[in-house]
């Protein structure tokens, strides 16, 4: 949660100060343009008029009154450029700061608001991915109002044509890993999962997850694949909640209760601030315990991998 308030924070500083630098960095008004050209213009009529009289090609009395005109223009210019840059500058600086507060103030509320309404809030508490009910693991996808398959089809596909045109997206990849899996996708989901190692390297959400789809793909069984998924896992992070979850299944399915109310034991403290998921947790041990054949011969109990993802 630390790192996303810091991220956040640096991207809404970065944000502000793009909108505040155009109302910062000096400016010139059109008028004070014109008068600088004036000036400009004048000086230039100012030495072709030397010019002129050195070589005779005017009288001293024109000379003299073409100067005073054009010297008359050259300090009134001067004068009004000098006038419009101090009185502009305390206006425009006021009234900027005013902008510049509304932006410091507004922007980062009302991006909060904006996360609060379209995005996923319940992602800052790091709920363990192996602990997610069917209800919160896709928000939009299950529970709630559902969109239209139509709907559905049509951000799969965007998702998908965004990851052709930029293949390295590891975020996007792991997206839709989530969503095929989500779907009932599971070929889809190993896929996507098995692209994601190949791009971001071994990591052990990621086997986690191919454990899920994998098992889900075999019926509920967690034998085989999904157990070398699993290991994996382990093996990178002993304390992954969702691995230690399909790590306990496994044994159960397997006979192994022992093994698996270690794993079990193992991952009840890491359940802690979620409540709700340690009392599931001690359901699946007392049911493991009370009828251990039925985890071993009913496919339907590696639902529980998919409910936890």
């Amino acid at each position: 949660m630390i790192s996303f308030i810091l991220i956040s924070a640096i991207a809404t500083i970065a944000t502000i100060s793009l909108l505040a630098w155009p109302l910062i960095k000096p400016r010139s008004s059109a008028s004070y343009q014109r008068q600088t050209q004036n000036i400009h213009f004048a000086r230039e009529r100012l030495g072709e008029l030397e010019q002129q009289r050195e070589n005779n090609a005017i009288s001293r009395s024109d000379y003299e009154a073409l100067k005073l005109e054009i010297e008359s223009t050259l300090a009134e210019d001067i004068d009004l450029t000098q006038n419009s840059q101090l009185a502009a500058q305390p206006a425009r600086l006021v009234s900027n700061g005013v902008l510049i507060a509304l932006l410091c103030g507004i922007f980062p509320f009302a991006a909060l608001v904006l996360y609060q309404i379209t995005g996923t809030p319940q992602a800052l508490q790091q709920q363990p991915v192996a602990t997610r009910s069917a209800t919160t693991a896709e928000p939009g996808l299950r529970g709630g109002s559902q969109p239209s398959q139509q709907e559905i089809d049509s951000m799969v596909r965007s998702l998908e044509e965004r990851l052709q045109s930029d293949p390295d997206d590891i975020e996007g990849w792991a997206m839709l890993a989530r969503t095929y899996l989500v779907l009932g996708r599971y070929p889809e989901a190993i896929k996507a999962n098995t692209t994601l190692l190949e791009k971001g390297g071994e990591n052990p959400d990621v086997y986690a997850a191919l454990a899920d789809a994998s098992a889900l793909q075999a019926g509920g069984n967690l034998a085989g694949q999904p157990k070398f998924y699993i290991e994996r896992a382990l093996s990178l992070n002993p304390q992954h909640p969702q691995a230690l979850w399909l790590a306990g299944l496994s044994e159960a399915q397997q006979g192994n209760n022992d093994t698996a109310r270690k794993h079990w034991d193992q991952l009840m403290p890491l359940l802690a601030d979620v409540p709700a998921q340690q009392d599931e947790l001690r359901k699946i041990i007392a049911q493991t315990f009370e009828q251990p054949a039925q985890l071993q011969t009913d496919p339907q109990s590696g639902q529980d991998a998919r409910q936890q993802t």
